[in-house]
């Protein structure tokens, strides 16, 4: 392929990888405790309303959301009645 056959982050992913999940597992509960606060806050609904704009009305839509952290989005759209499925790479 040449020179640009292999991109350099390819050879740091692993290193990379490993900073990001050590960041976010350091900052889980504080984290968790902000989001889970803000789920009784008016953002919830305002997160709703604004993702809502990309919804098909009258729709129940599946969703796959990656990098999910600590689920908020999956708890707001569940509660809408969306089929969600969150995966993040720390616990």
């Amino acid at each position: 392929m040449g020179k640009l056959d292999k991109i350099t982050f390819e050879e740091q992913s692993g290193e990379i990888k490993d900073k990001v999940q050590e960041y976010w597992t350091e900052r889980a509960d504080g984290f968790f405790e902000l989001r889970h606060a803000e789920l009784e806050s008016n953002k919830a609904e305002r997160w709703l309303g604004e993702i809502s704009k990309y919804i098909p009305d009258g729709k129940t839509i599946k969703i796959l959301d990656v990098g999910c952290g600590t689920g908020y989005f999956e708890i707001i759209l569940g509660q809408a009645g969306h089929n969600i499925t969150g995966i993040d790479l720390t616990e």
